[in-house]
């Protein structure tokens, strides 16, 4: 069945444009489903992992990320080098495993199936109580799209709700 607003053999324009064109909402979300199935592994016991991506105007206001400042921001070069290392020495993960692999993959591919992409590492104060360690990235893509990566790793012991 025909849209109302379109004739019948034209395109639907969900579909329109290129086949292989990366959809950056369509692929933070399939982002933040593969992180959060990440942290699901590494976390135990006493630890949670929790990682999110998330559209960044919602939670950066004002150089505040979450409320709080934002110290410095460095523009990332290498983004293939710089993810590689958040893997081996953030998780403590070898980034030749397959999840690590594809975690780095997945976010170079906002580099790489889109145009004028920049990635910045944040350094800010702790966002949560109970953090043992953070890493915070902010993704600008095609000059319409800021995307936040964050990965945290948390204290199950300070806070009884994550246990």
């Amino acid at each position: 069945m025909a849209d109302a607003g379109r004739k019948t053999g034209e395109p639907d324009s969900s579909m329109a444009g290129d086949p292989f064109e990366l959809r950056v909402p369509e692929h933070v979300t399939f982002l933040d489903g593969y992180l959060d199935a990440v942290g699901r592994i590494l976390t135990t016991d006493t630890e949670l992992w929790a990682f999110a991506v998330r559209d960044a105007n919602d939670v950066l206001k004002n150089e505040r990320l979450l409320g709080a400042p934002i110290r410095t921001r460095f523009l990332v070069e290498n983004w293939s080098k710089e993810f590689g290392s958040l893997v081996d020495d953030f998780l403590d993960m070898d980034q030749r495993s397959r999840l690590g692999f594809y975690l780095i993959d997945y976010i170079c591919w906002f580099k790489e199936f889109t145009k004028n992409a920049e990635c910045f590492k944040l350094e800010c104060d702790l966002l949560t109580s109970g953090t043992i360690g953070q890493a915070v990235y902010l993704l600008r893509i095609e000059s319409d799209h800021r995307v936040l990566l964050l990965f945290q790793r948390l204290d199950k012991t300070h806070n009884k709700r994550w246990a």
